[in-house]
């Protein structure tokens, strides 16, 4: 059971090696897509809050969303643009 928990992190992990991939190539909408899969875990959701590959989302409702608290812990949370 633990190596099955071990790959079903993996698989979230590279889903969101792939989002960072298309965030940087500028389709926001594919790597929102993947996020949604990927940001299963308090881990991942705080990595993609300090991740400047997702600098290009966070004016995105959606991609707040998926941050849930970690939100606030965008660079430019609190600061207007």
């Amino acid at each position: 059971i633990r190596h099955r928990g071990e790959n079903h992190n993996s698989l979230h992990t590279i889903r969101y090696g792939i989002a960072a991939l298309i965030a940087r190539s500028g389709d926001n909408e594919g790597a929102l897509r993947q996020l949604e899969t990927a940001v299963k875990s308090r881990e991942l959701q705080h990595r993609a809050a300090r991740d400047r590959d997702f600098a290009g989302l966070h004016d995105d409702p959606r991609f707040l969303a998926l941050l849930g608290d970690f939100a606030m812990h965008l660079p430019d949370a609190g600061t207007s643009r």
